[in-house]
């Protein structure tokens, strides 16, 4: 989604020099806050007060395991059915806003249910192998997974009573300097979200657009 977003401000504004770095949600908000970056999309609010958040869309979450996974492709009907699992989780770090452990244990209180097994590991992509290998399940947005998952090299499990999803939000330096470019570019982001936005809504109402 963010692809095609920076190729329709390229085609719009070829004079402007555009350039992406990642990073995780905290250091989002400190290059925007050192003024290292103009624009910044992390998940969840920052709430500190000399930064600007926007919410911009709910991404879904969904439970990802290896192709081989006995439960690979099927759907169970709570999330106790997982509870025997082992899990793959970012371990809990102040000012991270990842997917952290303590979000999936969250969870599982929620549902009543007690702790689970779960192993700390402080990097996506090599979350994402060892999901592969097989030892373990995570918790992982759309698009965090859309590329193993278009690959087949992970598969999801549909769970009944699971409704998880974080937020997507963009960051800007409060009443720092926002050039006509930089204001388009959050233009073009806030339509191409609420669209999405739309979109999911549609789908879990049962409805789809032609």
């Amino acid at each position: 989604r963010l692809s095609n977003v920076l190729k329709r401000f390229a085609r719009r504004h070829p004079d402007v020099a555009l350039t992406l770095r990642t990073a995780t949600s905290a250091e989002v908000s400190d290059l925007i806050r050192r003024g290292e970056a103009t624009i910044g999309l992390r998940y969840d609010r920052d709430r500190s007060r000399d930064l600007d958040c926007e919410v911009l869309f709910a991404e879904p979450l969904g439970v990802v395991c290896a192709p081989d996974h006995p439960l690979a492709g099927r759907r169970v009907g709570k999330l106790a059915d997982l509870r025997d699992e082992r899990w793959i989780a970012f371990p809990e770090v102040p000012g991270r806003r990842e997917i952290t452990a303590s979000h999936v244990f969250a969870l599982f209180l929620t549902h009543g249910l007690g702790e689970v097994a779960w192993t700390p590991v402080d990097s996506l992509t090599a979350q994402k192998r060892l999901v592969e290998a097989g030892l373990g399940i995570a918790l992982l947005s759309q698009s965090n997974a859309a590329e193993e998952l278009g690959s087949s090299r992970i598969a999801t499990i549909r769970v009944g009573d699971l409704a998880a999803s974080h937020e997507v939000v963009a960051v800007t330096r409060h009443g720092g300097f926002l050039s006509a470019a930089s204001r388009r570019l959050l233009d073009i982001l806030r339509a191409d979200f609420t669209k999405a936005r739309g979109t999911n809504a549609s789908r879990r109402n049962g409805v789809r657009r032609a």
